[in-house]
């Protein structure tokens, strides 16, 4: 039996903390609760209603960046290559749907986002070394991603009271 401290322990509880948080921050960023829009004469904003492509495409590389996560405790080889495309994928689809709105703050959680989506690119790389680090990056850029998805909405929807109560 393992001791409390042992690394094996240590490992699984980080693995069950990044699995986690990544779930809680790709779930979150893939909620379209920031891309409500608060002018019906915007055409560009009215797009993000319904799902398209895009947004597909954005949860299936959510999902494989969990499985290659999991699948790297039995698949070491295998997992970082099912990694690098979804971390890809992932990545080209977070940089092509910024923030909708005009707040600086609002701009500045999308660029969280990005380092968030840099931190999993570097999880790859780690992950491709073998580096065991990868755990650890991986549960940074999925901590910034989940607060910035978190506070995005809240910011947009500041936004949009803001902009209604000054017409």
């Amino acid at each position: 039996m393992n001791a409390p401290d042992s690394p094996d322990r240590t490992d699984a509880f980080l693995f069950r903390k990044i699995i986690f948080f990544t779930t809680s921050a790709l779930y979150l960023n893939n909620s379209d609760s920031y891309r409500l829009p608060f002018v019906e004469s915007e055409p560009h904003v009215l797009r993000h209603m319904t799902y398209n492509s895009h947004d597909i495409l954005l949860r299936i590389s959510a999902l494989l960046i969990l499985l290659s996560a999991v699948l790297y405790l039995f698949m070491p080889t295998v997992a970082p290559w099912i990694m690098a495309f979804s971390v890809a994928l992932f990545a080209v689809r977070t940089v092509a749907s910024p923030y909708p709105g005009k707040s600086i703050r609002g701009k500045r959680l999308f660029y969280f986002q990005i380092f968030s989506t840099l931190l999993m690119i570097m999880a790859t790389y780690l992950m491709f070394r073998q580096r065991n680090e990868w755990a650890l990056v991986m549960l940074c850029g999925a901590l910034f991603m989940l607060y910035a998805t978190v506070m995005m909405p809240r910011e947009l929807q500041r936004e949009i009271n803001h902009k209604n109560d000054n017409e």
